[in-house]
């Protein structure tokens, strides 16, 4: 019914109300991706006001691992892991709930990205809980480790340091991850990850 449900979304998307616009954008942002419905509000919204950016980043981050979305939502979220507003790369904290993300070879590219991004270095924990749960070989998300393990070192290294914060407890954890991973790589000699 986008004949009548058309102009109400679209005065949604406009309104001055913030939950408005974001229900409004998050409803853009299915239908562009659904059906390519409001190609015009959906540019708007994608790079509006605050609200709108969540509205999109929120319908992204819930649609990612739909095979049929995939490679669209990877595009989105690219742009919103380094939003200049925390609120909008907020958006993106619950994306590696589903391990399955972290572990398929189809999100390797999107998995480096995001830990080289401002979203990860706003809220690493998500992340790094995912791998310790991960059961298994972690050999398959080696890179993924790495990276992890370059960025506590490098970009986040002063945050590691205050004792106050989460970061000092994260580090500890992918250490323990690392170490993990030294062990699956020697038991399988698989001397490049060792």
């Amino acid at each position: 019914h986008i004949g009548q449900v058309g102009p109400i979304i679209q005065k949604m998307v406009v309104s001055h109300l913030d939950d408005v616009a974001l229900q409004g954008a998050r409803q853009v942002t299915a239908r562009w991706l659904f059906h390519d419905f409001f190609k015009d509000e959906f540019a708007k919204c994608r790079q509006g006001t605050v609200p709108q950016r969540k509205g999109v980043a929120s319908v992204a981050a819930e649609l990612l691992q739909e095979r049929k979305y995939s490679g669209r939502c990877q595009d989105l979220l690219r742009q919103f892991m380094n939003d200049p507003e925390k609120e909008v790369r907020d958006e993106l904290r619950g994306i590696f709930r589903n391990k399955d993300l972290i572990t398929d070879p189809e999100y390797a590219a999107f998995v480096k990205d995001y830990i080289n991004s401002q979203a990860f270095a706003d809220d690493p924990d998500h992340f790094v809980w995912s791998l310790k749960d991960l059961a298994g070989s972690l050999i398959t998300v080696g890179d993924a480790i790495f990276a992890a393990c370059e960025a506590f070192s490098t970009t986040l290294q002063e945050k590691t340091r205050d004792v106050g914060s989460p970061y000092p407890l994260m580090t500890s954890e992918i250490s323990s991850i690392l170490l993990r991973l030294y062990e699956q790589a020697q038991g399988n000699c698989n001397q490049q990850i060792a």
